[in-house]
């Protein structure tokens, strides 16, 4: 069974990238660390390290409502079979 995963780059990833998303296919349940492996492979080094500072939302399939993660304290999180996951930058603030 195989597994799509759909990535929008927001912020500095889409800058770097040019890109506003990708389709990502796997044939193992995959994992927001895979993921990322993934896309570090896809686009280089460079690329996947600036993802692993980045903040993570994942949407369920047929929901609008997404979950704040982050690596690496949520690089295990399964990911669903037609799963959005949106990267954005990481904003602080006070």
């Amino acid at each position: 069974m195989h597994s799509t995963i759909k990535v929008e780059y927001l912020g500095t990833v889409r800058l770097l990238i040019k890109k506003k998303f990708d389709i990502y296919t796997f044939t193992v349940n995959p994992t927001l660390g895979l993921l990322v492996q993934e896309i570090g492979g896809r686009y280089g080094k460079i690329i996947g390290q600036e993802c692993k500072k980045q903040v993570f939302i994942i949407c369920e399939p047929k929901s609008d409502r997404g979950i704040f993660y982050k690596l690496p304290k949520d690089a295990n999180i399964l990911l669903k079979q037609g799963s959005v996951v949106k990267i954005l930058n990481n904003i602080t603030g006070g």
